[in-house]
C-alpha cells in the first residue's frame, strides 16, 4: 500500500514538474518496483503496473524523446507485462498509452484484445478505437512533408472505420455521442490540413504565375479562402462540443479548447500570409489573443502534457511566421508562403493526438428528465394546444438526477428552456 502511494504521488506530481521527477528517478528503479511487487503478489500489484507505465510515458514526453526511441528501449518491458497481467490490466495500459498520444504502442495493444471481450457492443469499442491508435500512428512516422502527404489520406480512411464502428458500440444505456464527435471532430480536422496541401500546390498549376503576380482574383485565392473557412467550421465544431460537455473533467475541456485554438491559428495564418486580409494575432471575430487563450486554460488546475505541447508548437509557429510576417505581406504570393504555410501545417498535424480522459470514462452523469403537458403525440413533436380556451397553458416539469462515484464537482446552477410557438394554420 505504501509503495502504491508513493507511486500515486511521483504520478500526480509529474503532472505538475515532470522534469523535476525525472531528475530524480530512474527507469531502472520503476520497472523493477514493478518486478519486486510482481514476484510478492501484492494484492495493488496490477494497480502498481498501470500506475509506473503512466508515469514512465509522462517522463518520456518531458525528456522529448521520439516514438521510435521509446519504443526501442520499452516495447519489450510493455509487452512483457501484457503477456502476464489479465486482460481488463492489458487494456488499462493501451488506455493510458493512447491518452499521453503513444497510439503505435496503444494499437499493438489493443489489437490483441480485440477478441477476448464479451460482447458485440465491445467487440465494436475495441475495433474503434484500435483503427484510431492505428489511424494516428500512421501521422508520426514520415520524417518529410511529401511522406506526410501519403499517408495523411491513408490516415483519414481509418479513423472515418473507427468512427463507424464506434458508432455501432453505442447503446441505451451507454451513448458514444461524445466519442463518435471528438472523432469525427478529428477527422474534419486532418481533412483540412489535407485540403490546405492541396491547395498550396494548386499555386503552380492553375493560375498561372503571371495572374498571380497581378494581384486579380484567382483559383488559388478561392481556394485559400475556402481552407480559411473549412478551419473556421471546424473550430466551431469544437466549441459546440465544449458547451455540451457538462459531465466532462477539466483535462478533456482544456484539450477541447487547445484544439479549437489550433484551428483558429492556421486559419488566421492563412488570412495573413496569403490572402493578406488582418495582421498576424491581430483581433478578429474568429480567433482568441493568445493571452485570453491562456487564461481560460490556467483558470484549471493542470494542464495535460499533451496539450502544452501542441499550445507550445501552436506559440511557435507563429511566432515563427510573425517573424516572417513584414516581407512575406509586401511580396507577391509565391512558394516561400506556400513553404511556410504547408510547415506549420505539418508542425501541427505531427503533434501526437491524446484521447482525454472523458473519452474513456466519466466521473459523473447529470441528467434532466421533463414530463410535459399536454403530452406530444410521439418524442420530437410539437405540442398542440386547445385553442378554444381563453388561457392556454403548457406545463413543464423536471427533474435532475446525478450519478457519480468521485463526488459531484460540477453542479447545476440553472436550466433554460427554450419554447417555439406558432398559430395553427386557418383551414379556409
Amino acid at each position: 500500500d505504501i509503495c502504491l502511494f508513493v507511486i500515486r504521488c511521483l504520478s500526480v506530481l509529474s503532472g505538475i514538474n515532470c522534469e523535476g521527477v525525472r531528475k530524480s528517478l530512474l527507469v531502472p528503479d520503476l520497472t523493477k518496483i514493478v518486478e519486486t511487487a510482481q514476484k510478492t503478489e501484492t494484492d495493488n500489484a496490477n494497480e502498481i503496473v498501470v500506475t509506473v507505465a503512466a508515469l514512465l510515458l509522462r517522463i518520456n514526453q518531458s525528456e522529448h524523446k521520439s516514438h521510435e526511441k521509446f519504443t526501442a528501449s520499452l516495447q519489450p518491458w510493455f509487452d512483457s507485462q501484457v503477456a502476464c497481467v489479465s486482460g481488463w490490466v492489458a487494456y488499462r495500459l493501451a488506455r493510458e498509452a493512447a491518452q499521453q498520444g503513444y497510439h503505435e504502442l496503444a494499437f499493438g495493444i489493443l489489437s490483441k484484445l480485440t477478441n477476448m471481450v464479451s460482447s458485440v457492443r465491445l467487440v465494436y469499442w475495441m475495433r474503434g478505437i484500435t483503427k484510431v491508435c492505428s489511424a494516428e500512428s500512421m501521422l508520426l512516422k514520415p520524417t518529410s512533408l511529401e511522406s506526410l502527404k501519403k499517408v495523411l489520406p491513408d490516415s483519414i480512411a481509418a479513423l472515418y472505420e473507427g468512427v463507424t464502428e464506434i458508432k455501432a458500440s453505442s447503446s441505451s444505456v451507454k451513448s458514444m455521442d461524445f466519442q463518435s464527435r471528438y472523432c469525427g471532430l478529428r477527422t474534419d480536422l486532418l481533412e483540412a490540413h489535407d485540403q490546405l496541401f492541396a491547395s498550396c500546390t494548386s499555386l503552380f498549376t492553375c493560375p498561372p504565375p503571371a495572374l498571380a503576380a497581378a494581384g486579380e482574383k484567382s483559383h488559388f485565392s478561392s481556394e485559400m479562402e475556402s481552407c480559411v473557412e473549412i478551419f473556421q467550421g471546424v473550430a466551431s465544431g469544437y466549441q459546440a462540443l465544449y458547451e455540451s460537455l457538462f459531465d466532462a473533467d477539466s483535462t478533456t475541456l482544456n484539450n477541447i479548447l487547445v484544439l479549437q485554438h489550433s484551428c483558429l491559428l492556421m486559419a488566421q495564418l492563412i488570412e495573413s500570409v496569403v490572402l493578406k486580409e488582418v495582421p498576424l494575432m491581430s483581433p478578429t471575430p474568429f480567433v482568441v489573443s493568445f493571452a485570453g487563450f491562456e487564461e481560460r486554460v490556467e483558470e484549471s488546475p493542470s494542464v495535460p502534457q499533451l496539450d502544452n505541447m501542441l499550445l507550445k508548437r501552436c506559440h511557435a509557429v507563429a511566432k515563427k511566421i510573425k517573424s516572417e510576417l513584414p516581407v512575406l505581406q509586401s511580396s507577391s504570393v509565391g512558394s516561400k508562403h506556400v513553404k511556410l504555410l504547408s510547415q506549420a501545417s505539418r508542425s501541427l498535424v505531427q503533434v501526437p493526438f491524446c484521447l482525454p480522459p472523458y473519452f474513456f470514462q466519466s466521473p459523473q452523469s447529470t441528467q434532466i428528465m421533463l414530463a410535459i403537458s399536454p403530452t406530444p403525440g410521439n418524442l420530437g413533436e410539437a405540442v398542440i394546444l386547445a385553442h378554444n380556451y381563453d388561457c392556454l397553458t403548457l406545463n413543464v416539469e423536471g427533474i435532475l438526477r446525478h450519478r457519480g462515484t468521485a463526488g459531484r464537482y460540477r453542479h447545476v446552477h440553472s436550466v433554460r428552456l427554450d419554447v417555439q410557438t406558432s398559430a395553427p394554420e386557418s383551414s379556409s
